[in-house]
Order: C-alpha cells, then structure tokens, then sequence
C-alpha cells in the first residue's frame, strides 16, 4: 500500500473514532435533555398539585393552619379569617404560634375568662399545640364556640382545624332542653305510659306505670304483657298491640285490669304507633288512664237518673192527669183567675214531662238499651205524619211547615216512632229558632244509596262558637232574636245517636240572619 494511501486510511480511522465518540456524546445528551424534560414535567406536577392542595385546603368550611417543625405557619386557609376576624392579620405565613396566640389575646379575639391568668392560659395553649391531644372546645368573647383539633405530623409538624360549632351547640342545648322536657313529662305524666318494640317487648316504663302495677322498670323491661297480666287479661292487651302494629292506626278501648294491689278495676287503654325513618311501625306507645272511678261515678249518676226519673214520672203523670181534668172542665168551672195559671201549670208539667222522657232516652242510648224496631217507611207518608203531628209547634206563633220539594217516591228501614222523635226535636227547634210568622220548610232527596230528609228555619243561625257544642248534652244556645233559652239541651244529643242507631249521620248547615239545616242521612231500600 502506497505511503498516500496509507495515510489516507489514517485519516479516515480518526474520522470514524470521532463519529464514534460524536455518537456517544449525542448519546449523552439525549439522556440528559430527557432527563431535563422529565425534571421539567415533575416540577410542573408538582406545581400543579400544590396549587390543586392549596384550592383544597381554602375550598375546606373548616379554617385550617400548618405549622412546619419549627413552628412556622406554612399553609393557611381563608376560612380561618372568617373565624377569627378580630386577628386575622397576623396568619401570615411564617409566623409562629405563640406569636398567633398572644396577638389573639391583646386583640381581644380569644382569652382566660374573668378571674383566670392570662399567662397561664395562654401557656397551657402552648402546651396543646405543642403536644396536642385530640379535641377541645373553646368559647370566645364574642359567644361563638370553636371547636379546635389539632395533630402531629411524622415529621413533627402541626395540622390544626378551626370550626365554628355555635349553632351545632345550640342545637344540641335545645335538644337536651327537649330531651328534658319529654322526660319530665314521661316521668311524671299522672298516666300510665309505655314503649313497646316490634315484638309487644316493653321498651320503656314511666314511674306510674311502675306505681300503679306494682312493678320496678327492671322487672319489665324486655318482657311481655303475659309477664305481668292475668292470661286474658294478657290476650286482650296482645289483640291490641296486634291491631296497632298490622293497621298502623291508633286503638282506644276501656279494659278491665289488674292493678299492682290486687284490685281490679277499668281503664282507657291507648295504644298507638311507633314509626320509623322509613315509615314502617317500629313499636308501640301506650297510655293507661284509671277510669275506675269513673265508670263508678257514671254508674252511680245513671243509677241515681233512672230513679228520680222513675219516681218523678208517677206523681207528674197523676198531676197532668189533674190539671187536665180541671182545664176541661170536668170537675166544674173554674174562674177566669185562676185559668192562665192553671194552664201555666199544665203546660210547666208538660214539659217537665218531656224532660223526664229525654233523660230516659238518653239513659237508655248510652247503656245500649234502647229497643229498635224497624221496618220499611215510604219517605212521602213518613214526612206527612210528622208535619201533622208536630204541626201545632208553630201555631201560636204563626209558624207553619211546608214541603219544598217533590218527595222521592223511595224507602229506607227504620224505627218509626224513634224517627218521630227525631223529628219532633228537630222540628220544634227549628220552631224556637224562627221569628213569628216565618216558614220552616221540609225536604227529602236522594243521594246516591243514602235519603237525605232536610228541615230549615228562617231563624238567625248558629253561633260559630257554638258549632262544635251543638250535640253536647245539656248544651243550649240562647237566641236573641225570638228571645228563646234552649229546651233541656238533650234533644239533638238524641236525634244524633238515633241516627247512629240507624246507621245514619245527622249533621247542619248554618248562615248568619240566612237559617239553619238540620239533616240526616238514611240508606234506602229497594221497592
């Protein structure tokens, strides 16, 4: 090989060995352009997730504080100057605690209370965020309780959390309140109340519950009403809670029982549901009312009304049966003086009469006794037996009864003569209640499978406050128009459980100087 030739190739191995180590180099700086790249892309996510943290942390309802190992403030959100308003300036980052704390405390922001040394309070501060244990309440000047947590991190820092817990707090003093409250009045309500589960288990007991039984809540609690009742005592009180559960309706019934003395005696057993979240019957509720005296005072007062009423009713006949005579003329003439007060007597005996007859009915209806004897009554000869009799009720004040309407040619099963007692209370109402020559109008229609019978005065209405008395026994309203103080205040009382009996409702309709509707509702019968 030419010596040109060979130094030719000399020159080209260079040339490869420096392509070579160009090659490496390139090599070289790909890896660290990548390594710069990925640096890059690291400092931006980490940027990113600083900023993400930071718009967690002031996103927070909570105000929260970060203190580094060397207590400065590194992390702080806005919500802490929203808490702290009075000190706010000074969270700024780098600051230490103690700096916070004293600055709070000359601000006014927080502090010892009356009487207490500031240093102390503010060191034993320290000594919680230095070595904090869990969580504290503190109420500040302002009335705001704030409740403050406070933690180590592992690197020995503090990650603290301010909430403001007023309002929480005053729910749960009015909840206590409540709470109280319902316990004073479960305690000592003067009746009987309990809580039973699912399974008819008592729950709870009050203390009368415990009195008037004879028991200890811890004799009860957990056991059932077979623990404590005679058997069918103890059946009746299973119907019930049975009822309850299955209906989900209140039950409201008066039960024999045995009280914790020995006794027996009644009371007015009220069971209702319990329910829960999700509307399902979770247990049950019961008050027991001793009706013992009661029912014996009832029993007494209709014992005591059906003897005087008996008693009264054999010399009042005798003195009807009298004054009749003499009114008549039977026994001879009788002078112009002594006429009116003659008929004053009889028509005073008259209605003494009818008093005695209402308090028996009634006597009757409320033990049940009252006999019923039905048959098929056409409402067209029903309604024009009952303006014939009862006719004379308007005559002295020139009243009269008219049919308004065209009688439905149907019937209903009913009572005839109890019928015509409702009439006459109705309508002789309706008589005491219209101005002097004025009509009381009688209807009937049909509605639906029911017959309505209507009868309507002229007269100035019903009192609103008087609306929910109407049927209350003894209960009169006075009108002022025709100057008239009720009857004996039975008669409506009367008609009511009449209809009842009958499967019917009675009810009125009222206006202000218009009139009043009495009604009632029978089922009708096919033809």
């Amino acid at each position: 090989m030419s010596k040109a030739k060979q130094a030719l190739e000399g020159e080209l191995e260079v040339v490869r060995q420096r392509v070579v180590e160009l090659e490496i180099e390139c090599e070289e700086l790909r890896a660290t352009n990548e390594e710069l790249r990925l640096s890059k892309l690291l400092i931006s996510e980490q940027e990113q997730a600083g900023e993400l943290l930071s718009a967690i942390i002031d996103s927070l309802p909570e105000g929260f504080l970060y203190f580094d190992p060397d207590d400065r403030l590194v992390l702080v959100n806005s919500r802490i100057a929203d808490i702290y308003p009075l000190a706010a300036e000074v969270f700024v980052l780098g600051v230490s605690y103690e700096t916070c704390m004293r600055t709070g405390v000359e601000k006014g922001q927080w502090g010892p209370e009356a009487g207490q040394d500031k240093e102390q309070w503010i060191q034993a501060r320290l000594d919680y965020h230095y070595d904090p244990k869990g969580t504290s309440e503190f109420n500040l000047p302002d009335g705001r309780c704030i409740r403050v947590e406070e933690k180590k991190t592992p690197k020995g820092g503090v990650v603290g959390m301010r909430t403001d817990i007023t309002d929480l707090k005053e729910i749960e003093r009015r909840l206590r309140e409540s709470q109280d409250r319902f316990r004073a009045f479960f305690e000592n309500s003067p009746a009987a109340i309990y809580i039973k589960d699912h399974e008819g288990r008592y729950a709870l007991i009050n203390k009368q519950f415990e009195n008037v039984y004879g028991v200890e809540s811890r004799e009860v609690i957990g056991k059932t009403a077979s623990h404590l009742f005679p058997e069918e005592i103890a059946e009746i009180y299973a119907a019930y809670d049975k009822e309850v559960l299955n209906s989900g309706n209140l039950v409201q019934e008066e039960v024999e029982t045995v009280f914790g003395d020995g006794s027996t005696g009644v009371i007015l057993a009220t069971k209702f549901p319990i329910f829960g979240s999700d509307g399902e019957v979770i247990g049950i509720g019961g008050i027991n009312l001793d009706f013992t005296e009661r029912k014996e005072m009832e029993r007494m007062k209709q014992e005591f009304i059906s003897i005087a009423s008996h008693e009264l009713r054999t010399p009042l006949t005798s003195l009807m049966g009298a004054l009749g005579l003499i009114n008549s003329n039977l026994v001879g003439e009788i002078s112009q003086e002594v006429e009116p007060i003659l008929e004053i007597a009889y028509r005073n005996s008259e209605r003494l009469s009818r008093l005695i007859d209402d308090i028996l009915s009634m006597e009757k209806l409320d033990a049940a006794k009252m006999d019923f004897s039905m048959r098929r009554l056409a409402i067209p000869a029903l309604i024009d037996r009952a303006i014939s009799e009862h006719a004379g009720y308007g005559i002295e004040r020139d009243i009269s009864f008219v049919i308004d309407s065209h009688l439905p040619d149907v019937a209903f099963l009913a009572d005839e003569d109890r019928l015509m007692q409702v009439f006459s209370n109705l309508m002789s109402n309706a008589v005491k209640f219209s101005p002097n020559g004025t009509v009381v109008r009688v209807s009937a229609c049909e509605r639906g499978q029911d017959v309505r019978i209507s009868i309507s005065d002229e007269g100035a209405g019903i009192p609103e406050d008087f609306h929910d008395k109407v049927y209350e026994k003894f209960s009169r309203a006075n009108n002022t128009d025709t100057g008239h103080l009720g009857g004996t205040g039975l008669g409506l009382s009367i008609a009511k459980a009449v209809i009842e009996q009958h499967g019917g409702e009675l009810g009125f309709e009222t206006k202000a100087d218009v009139g009043t509707t009495f009604f009632f509702d029978l089922p009708k019968v096919d033809q």
